[in-house]
């Protein structure tokens, strides 16, 4: 990575990189999502093989039960949740059907996009600038 680019990211970690796309203090990618017209800020996560959504955003948006699912966490424990589908997201101006969403009990989590979404927006690049993706029709 250019230093130049390196210094301004870490001197202005909260600068909009694009439209929908932001640094949080942490450095973590945010970007804004939908679903049934119900917008929401979720942490970009290649990490995660799922999207997952705190208790009140899933409380605004249609979905149905699936099955509750054992979550390996960032830190190493396992944790059981509800997985559930919801109708659609809608990303980079992209609109996704039946996503599996695992829904976190409370508001303590960040919203994850997660790879179940991303890998149907690639070929997915990163840039200071913008982050840029093309629909795979699912």
């Amino acid at each position: 990575m250019n230093k130049l680019l390196l210094i301004l990211l870490l001197l202005f970690p909260s600068l909009p990189i694009a439209d929908n796309i932001t640094r949080n203090p942490n450095n973590m990618m945010l970007i804004t999502a939908s679903s049934n017209n119900y917008e929401f800020v979720a942490m970009i996560d290649t990490g995660s093989s799922t999207v997952a959504l705190n208790k009140s955003t899933i409380a605004n948006i249609p979905h149905t039960f699936k099955q509750l699912v054992n979550v390996i966490l960032a830190n190493g424990q396992t944790r059981t949740y509800t997985s559930v589908t919801i109708p659609s997201i809608t990303i980079l101006e992209c609109t996704l059907l039946n996503i599996e969403v695992v829904v976190f009990p409370n508001d303590d989590h960040n919203n994850i996009i997660g790879l179940n979404v991303l890998e149907k927006l690639m070929p997915l690049t990163f840039t200071i600038n913008q982050l840029t993706g093309s629909c795979i029709n699912s």
